[in-house]
């Protein structure tokens, strides 16, 4: 699976591609949470239970994004970025943690969150 970022007004947003006729948007949100003790910015996706995060500016692990989707075995965390490796490790850390639930939680909070506007 690849990610790409899209740009969606002045912020960036992921993509992510499981084929190249295959993109999920995550372009709904954001919803402003903590991860690994750092601040994210929470997109939800339009495939309905997958969530993008991206570091904030005040965040050490950027410019990074992350990608968590349900899997068989619990979450799926995918990462790219050049961001510092020990911020995004605490961050991976606490997104391998989530199970279902908490992804669904998550994705429900970026829904609320969206700017109603658009951006």
């Amino acid at each position: 699976m690849a990610l790409a970022l899209v740009a969606a007004g002045c912020r960036s947003t992921p993509e992510i591609a499981s084929a190249p006729s295959n993109r999920v948007a995550c372009t709904v949100g954001p919803a402003s949470i903590e991860i690994g003790a750092l601040p994210w910015l929470a997109f939800a996706c339009d495939d309905g239970r997958s969530v993008a995060l991206v570091a904030t500016g005040q965040n050490a692990a950027g410019p990074f994004t992350f990608v968590v989707r349900p899997g068989e075995h619990g979450v799926r965390v995918q990462g790219d970025g050049p961001g510092d490796r020990a911020a995004t490790a605490a961050a991976f850390a606490e997104l391998m943690a989530l199970d279902d639930d908490a992804l669904m939680r998550l994705f429900a909070r970026a829904m609320l969150e969206a700017d109603p506007d658009g951006g």
